[in-house]
């Protein structure tokens, strides 16, 4: 049985000191700048691998003066079986879609909008919570956007639609926390005592957490299960087996505490840096986001933090 304490570390403080920056996120919803670009929609866990929960789709839609569609009010429409869905119109954050309770439910992304003349670029950012790994034929259940992706335009009596699922798409693998959306928030705290810490993240929205460089794990304890589940009559396993019986817990998180193995955590010690056991002298770049380049002329990159412990 685990009994939860709070950390007894010497001179801890009773609340920790947070800060926090957003994401930048100006070269997919602005610029639609990606790895892979492909005339088709792909299925999410074949082009993320796993790597990340989060996967941009970015196409761009170009209008000439005289089509149809230019100035009138359109209705974008994304077919979805990811878990969350954000969407932008040239970067601007246009409304989110999040997955109700149960798996490999396809819902409707809808949004009203005006399109401009020339070239509107449409970002789509799916994320998902791992994906699904059992059952027959598993592997072939679809995850993130699916075709079609399409512009409704409703003129009276008429109805015209373009479907975008062929045009060229543009994808980026990333790897960002959601609260407050695109928030990267960050803390320091001391070692605590005992050998099997934890950390309670209840309170926080979609994301994965990192310790010290290593990830304990993805972390939804905003998703709540659904409180009409669990019945108030006393519970009994008799009879034909059913994943509906004696449910508990409705209501809450599937999980808000999280193990952190202590290889982890730095218990007071100080890194000592060397190159073949030889001291290093200086150090000339430093870089804890993704930095462009190869020895001797590494840049930063897109995702930096300001400040460094250079």
């Amino acid at each position: 049985m685990m009994i939860k304490k709070s950390n007894k570390a010497k001179d801890e403080p009773d609340s920790l000191k947070w800060t926090w920056r957003p994401e930048l996120i100006e070269l997919t919803s602005v610029q639609g700048k990606g790895d892979v670009s492909v005339n088709s929609i792909v299925d999410q866990k074949d082009m993320a691998n796993d790597a990340s929960d989060y996967l941009w789709y970015m196409a761009s839609v170009e209008l000439g003066k005289d089509d149809l569609m230019l100035n009138e009010t359109v209705t974008l429409r994304v077919t979805d079986t990811g878990h969350v869905l954000h969407v932008f119109i040239h970067g601007k954050y246009i409304g989110s879609r999040w997955a109700k309770y149960g798996n490999n439910v396809t819902n409707v992304f809808e949004k009203n909008m005006k399109l401009s003349p020339g070239r509107n670029l449409i970002s789509l950012l799916s994320a998902t919570v791992g994906f699904k790994n059992y059952e027959a034929k598993f592997d072939l259940v679809g995850a993130g956007v699916t075709s079609p992706v399409e512009l409704v335009l409703k003129k009276g009596d008429e109805t015209i639609v373009k479907d975008l699922s062929s045009n060229k798409w543009t994808y980026k693998i990333d790897q960002i926390p959601i609260n407050k959306n695109f928030t990267w928030y960050k803390t320091t705290f001391k070692a605590p005592l005992g050998n099997k810490p934890v950390v309670d993240l209840l309170g926080l929205g979609k994301g994965m957490a990192w310790v010290n460089g290593h990830s304990p794990g993805r972390y939804w304890p905003s998703y709540i299960a659904n409180k009409q589940l669990c019945k108030t009559n006393a519970c009994d396993y008799r009879g034909r087996y059913s994943d509906k019986k004696c449910l508990s817990k409705c209501g809450e998180p599937t999980q808000r505490w999280y193990h952190v193995p202590r290889s982890f955590l730095n218990d007071g010690k100080r890194v000592e840096l060397s190159c073949h056991n030889r001291p290093i002298s200086k150090i000339e770049f430093a870089s804890f986001g993704h930095p462009q380049g190869v020895c001797g002329s590494f840049e930063k990159g897109e995702c930096e933090s300001d400040v460094d412990v250079v």
